[in-house]
């Protein structure tokens, strides 16, 4: 294909040659043997191309590789990709991977239990709770009705002391008082 401005939309093209001072613009497809010819334009805006080189390709031979894959309807910016862009990209794919290490780790954690469990062991807790509840409150009703009965009745109304402990508080009360037997 010899022609000074070449537009090429899709397909498969086996050889494509521009002479000097041409134009190539390619919206797509595969191009397998693009030949430019001394001070030669090239579009690309998509698709593959091997270009050939040797002889045919001179030095002054200029190909723009455009940041825009072009449609019928819109256009669409690509952006190509530089070191920063790269650099960035594995930080976030390490990242993206360590999350995912997390994730499966808490996926395997939460394997066993379903709806249904989790809920059967919340209604036990519950019960457990409740019976809990009502022993506090039952020793705490004890503790106040031990208390109560324990002001109510003066504990030496009820003392009875053996003959022992009788002569042992007498001796003491002798001794006391120095009086003799």
């Amino acid at each position: 294909m010899e022609t000074e401005i070449c537009n090429i939309h899709g397909g498969i093209v086996s050889n494509v040659t521009v002479r000097s001072g041409g134009t190539c613009v390619i919206h797509g497809g595969v191009i397998e043997c693009l030949v430019a010819l001394g001070n030669t334009k090239v579009e690309h805006h998509g698709g593959l191309i091997y270009v050939k080189g040797g002889n045919e390709v001179k030095p002054q031979t200029k190909i723009e590789y455009r940041d825009r894959v072009v449609y019928r309807d819109r256009i669409k910016v690509v952006n190509k990709d530089n070191p920063e862009t790269l650099q960035r990209l594995q930080e976030l794919t390490a990242r993206c991977e360590e999350l995912k290490k997390k994730n499966d780790a808490l996926l395997e954690e939460l394997k066993g239990l379903d709806n249904n469990t989790l809920l059967a062991d919340n209604l036990k807790m519950a019960k457990a709770m409740k019976r809990a509840k009502n022993r506090e409150r039952v020793l705490i009703a004890q503790r106040d009705e031990a208390l109560a009965r324990l002001n109510r009745e003066n504990p030496w109304d009820k003392f009875e002391p053996s003959a022992y402990a009788i002569n042992k508080v007498y001796k003491t009360m002798c001794a006391f008082t120095e009086i003799e037997d």
